[in-house]
């Protein structure tokens, strides 16, 4: 197991694009995987919350994405290749941002190409929450948070604050 230290919103590394990952996938990048996955785990053991997770999160420049809602899909060099021309409004939380919620437009659907761990080519459709999902990953791998996607400053909230809104 090796957990890895979650890089926070302030770090360059968040800010910078990934690059490709070439297959067949060598030791470090199948290690890449397992490290994604456990911290992931980890993280969402901790703090209650975690679906997914993008390489540059703990530290590594790699176009990988690790979801985890009952177990492990890796997304290796993903790409949105269609958006949906509707989209809805939602409140976005991140790792490395683990105090700040943000009110961003997501699209409802998207049209995603990305490779396996085998290397296998996929094009796949995704809605609602995995498609809201993919587009906050894949925007780690482009350097853009999802406080990025704001419109307006009132759109920021701390977590106690958003918590507060809530209640109502």
């Amino acid at each position: 197991m090796a957990i890895k230290s979650l890089a926070l919103l302030g770090n360059n590394i968040l800010r910078k694009k990934c690059k490709i990952v070439d297959f067949p996938l060598n030791n470090a990048n199948e290690q890449l995987l397992i490290d994604l996955n456990d911290t992931l785990i980890n993280f969402k053991k901790n703090n209650g919350f975690g679906r997914g997770i993008a390489a540059p999160q703990i530290n590594v420049l790699k176009k990988i994405i690790c979801i985890n809602t009952d177990t492990p899909q890796y997304f290796i060099n993903p790409e949105i290749i269609e958006y949906s021309k509707n989209s809805f409004y939602m409140f976005d939380d991140c790792f490395s941002m683990p105090e700040i919620m943000v009110y961003i437009e997501r699209s409802e659907s998207i049209k995603v190409k990305f490779y396996d761990k085998t290397g296998r080519l996929i094009i796949k459709q995704y809605s609602g929450a995995m498609s809201e999902l993919l587009q906050h990953e894949i925007d780690h791998l482009n350097g853009i948070m999802a406080i990025d996607r704001v419109k307006a400053i009132k759109d920021i909230y701390s977590k106690e604050e958003w918590k507060n809104k809530l209640k109502g």
